[in-house]
């Protein structure tokens, strides 16, 4: 095990294209007719990749993203599986950025007109710039460069490792255990090109955060061009490289931390491509809300001070300094006091947060149970004493420890800027390390402060609970109730070409709903194209979907009972790979518990998300065995691929609405209400319609799939709403009044 964890990663790079130097010029002409060649009958796609064959969506795809950068548009286009969207905005935007004159840095230098193309998924932006990227740039012939550029925390640092080492070494009970656990980074930083965590399978940094937290790249700790490591820095060397890139590949996480950082990643950008911009607004609500929780305090507070039989941390390491230094004995005496006082608040700044967290699970706990909610539930707040009344003194004692403590290091720093490198040699190091402890000690009371008034009528607030005896780790958490407002003026005003793309963006072929929710209605209405395109695959002999009319109502007596016996009929009768979404992990659970009681005699795997392996471990498992059951929730629902045989069979158990109660989903339906419109129609039911489509999306993937789609939650018959959501699909469902009658009939249809 260990030597598998200690093997060396395959190298990776994370620029592509830099070997060549750097362009000065234009060196293609942005000619429609010259791309839309590359894509056509004995273009240049289909001599290289056998099997290739021209789709008529993708060449209307292209033609969009083309008109979009002349004019200089925002295009918003859906296309489903299969019409080969990467390289439909690819291949336009290589050309785009290769035709436009480059813009003059310094009397001597050029940047390239770049393009940020955004993803959700680590999948795609993978699949897009280790496979797409490096074949397009060998086939077209073009000089153009990328790069894959991710947040500044997935990059280790080399001056934060090189001081947890030391700290490692100087601590008396440091473990076998913790020393284990960081032979996998030694090894790796011996081999990365690139410094990305992602990288090393020995070392997750997930699994680890208090560790990884310690050695990746924080801006509050960059010493910038004075670092000794700045010549090697691997933050340093992709962000040059990005500023020099045609094509800069992101994940929607970077783009959001990015907009409220003021480019200080990215830098200034002027068109930008959004791929699954489906996720745009959970992503954005996502990364431009705030969150706080005790080990952000345990980490401002171990990084201070800390002992475990020898003194470790940033202030024994200056109190020792001092010491050494030739210092006149007032400055000594002034430093080593400001040091004792900090010393002294970490310690009741600490017993202050355990107080405060310890208070506040308790508080929740006890809320959950007078409103008869299960423990862990979320709890929306408005006024925070009002709704969590027996924190009052602890809430006061943790922000005036956490306020005390941010004075006590401004102090400190400012006494000791008056300090001369041949009075303590390593001053200018110190700070550094204390300007960013500073910065960070104000951030953190900035954000405590902020989620504890909760004044912002632009936000929603809400905790999130810890499970009994985990730690106290409750979370205090906030995101803007509107992301359209921030949007307009963070991004969209900047752009010339921005396109968004999808396999489901719209409703009927209209993109209203996705416009209002993250604030494309706002832009200039002469400036947005839109194009909904059809799919290259032929659904009426693909797939067959089948409603069963005589099931309950997943609210109804007897829903899971009946859900089970069905199931358990349809994969003993069939045997095929069948994929379960569901929309809850409860009842995940309880169809799991009885398929594996009722099809325990049948040679048939079964596998359950959060019960048997990581999701890429089960979704391998699932490829690889024929027949197997694999029960899914959230994550299952898109950004999975799997053609052919394994996956034959599609379960939909219920409609994916969003659960109401979930804080931001219930004051964004209240906002609705109190401006006069209908939630339910206005919001619930488009929301749920997309993620309907992205789920019946998961089941064909190439032309010669062919599969059933079943959809238990029979809503979709029974009420009003429900045919908006069966007029979603590209086929027309079959009703079925009884088990036996829509079983003959989808053996039938998979043998004729």
């Amino acid at each position: 095990m260990v030597s598998q964890q200690l093997s060396s990663p395959p190298k990776v790079d994370n620029l592509i294209g830099f070997e060549t130097g750097s362009q000065t010029v234009a060196s293609a002409k942005f000619d429609f007719d010259k791309i839309k060649a590359v894509f056509l009958p004995g273009g240049i796609l289909e001599k290289a990749r056998p099997g290739y064959e021209a789709r008529p969506q993708q060449l209307q795809m292209v033609e969009a993203v083309c008109r979009a950068f002349s004019e200089e548009s925002f295009l918003l286009i859906e296309a489903g599986t299969g019409t080969g969207k990467s390289w439909a905005y690819l291949i336009p935007a290589i050309y785009w950025s290769q035709s436009q004159i480059q813009t003059k840095e310094t009397d001597d230098s050029f940047l390239p007109t770049r393009i940020i193309i955004s993803t959700n998924t680590k999948n795609l932006q993978e699949q897009i710039f280790f496979k797409d990227i490096p074949f397009l740039r060998s086939h077209l012939k073009l000089p153009f460069r990328a790069v894959l550029l991710k947040g500044r925390n997935n990059y280790l640092c080399w001056h934060r490792w090189k001081d947890f080492i030391l700290e490692l070494e100087h601590r008396q009970l440091s473990s076998l255990k913790e020393r284990l656990e960081l032979l996998p980074v030694a090894v790796w930083l011996s081999e990365t090109l690139t410094g990305d965590i992602e990288e090393n399978t020995g070392f997750r940094a997930h699994q680890k955060p208090y560790v990884w937290a310690k050695l990746h790249s924080d801006s509050r700790y960059c010493k910038g061009n004075k670092c000794s490591f700045n010549s090697v820095c691997f933050v340093n060397r992709v962000r040059r490289a990005a500023r020099n890139a045609h094509l800069v590949v992101v994940n929607h996480s970077l783009l959001f931390s990015d907009l409220v950082s003021n480019n200080s990643v990215l830098s200034e950008y002027q068109n930008l491509i959004v791929d699954e911009a489906h996720n745009l607004e959970n992503a954005a609500t996502q990364y431009l809300g705030v969150e706080a929780h005790l080990w952000q305090i345990r980490n401002l507070v171990n990084n201070l001070y800390y002992f475990d039989g020898r003194e470790t941390g940033l202030l024994p390491r200056m109190r020792q300094a001092i010491y050494k230094g030739k210092l006149s004995q007032n400055t000594q005496e002034t430093l080593l006091g400001n040091i004792e006082a900090v010393t002294s608040l970490t310690r009741s700044l600490d017993q202050a947060s355990s107080r405060f967290f310890r208070q506040l699970s308790e508080a929740c706990w006890e809320f959950n149970l007078r409103q008869r909610q299960p423990i862990g539930t979320k709890i929306r707040y408005r006024d925070w004493l009002e709704n969590f009344p027996s924190t009052g003194i602890v809430t006061n004692e943790f922000l005036n420890e956490l306020q005390e403590l941010a004075g006590e290091l401004r102090r400190l720093h400012e006494n000791l800027l008056l300090v001369k490198a041949e009075e303590i040699a390593e001053v200018e190091d110190f700070l550094f390390d204390l300007e960013g402890t500073c910065q960070e000690a104000d951030e953190l009371l900035a954000v405590f402060k902020m989620l504890i008034e909760a004044t912002d009528q632009r936000y929603v607030f809400w905790l999130e609970p810890s499970p009994r005896g985990e730690n106290f780790d409750s979370r205090i958490k906030a995101a803007p109730l509107n992301v359209s407002f921030l949007l307009k003026p963070l991004l969209y005003d900047r752009l010339r070409t921005a396109i968004f793309t999808s396999a489901t963006l719209s409703i009927n072929g209209q993109f209203d709903y996705f416009k209002s929710r993250v604030g494309l209605d706002l832009v200039d209405p002469d400036r947005l194209l839109e194009n909904a395109l059809g799919s290259p695959f032929d659904f009426e002999h693909q797939v067959l979907v089948a409603v069963p009319k005589f099931l309950p109502t997943p609210k109804e007596v007897g829903f899971i009972e009946t859900t089970v016996s069905l199931l358990c009929d349809t994969i003993s009768h069939l045997h095929r790979g069948t994929l379960i979404l569901f929309t809850s992990y409860e009842l995940l659970g309880k169809v799991y518990e009885g398929l594996k009681i009722n099809l325990e005699s049948e040679d048939v795997l079964i596998l359950g998300q959060g019960k048997d392996g990581a999701r890429h471990a089960l979704l391998r498992q699932f490829c690889e065995q024929k027949g197997t059951v694999l029960l899914g929730t959230n994550s299952f629902w898109e950004g999975i691929d799997i053609p052919g045989t394994p996956l034959e069979i599609l379960v939909i158990t219920r409609l994916p609405f969003e659960v109401p109660s979930e804080p931001i989903i219930q004051a964004r339906m209240e906002a609705i209400e109190q401006r006069g419109g209908n939630s339910f129609y206005q919001f619930s039911v488009p929301a749920a319609i997309l993620r309907f489509r992205q789920g019946f999306g998961r089941l064909i993937r190439t032309k010669s799939d062919r599969g059933v789609v079943i959809i238990l939650d029979n809503r979709a018959l029974r009420f009003r709403y429900g045919s908006l959501f069966l007029e979603s699909l590209p086929v027309i469902p079959k009703v079925f009044n009884t088990p036996r009658e829509m079983l003959n009939a989808i053996e039938k249809w998979f043998f004729r």
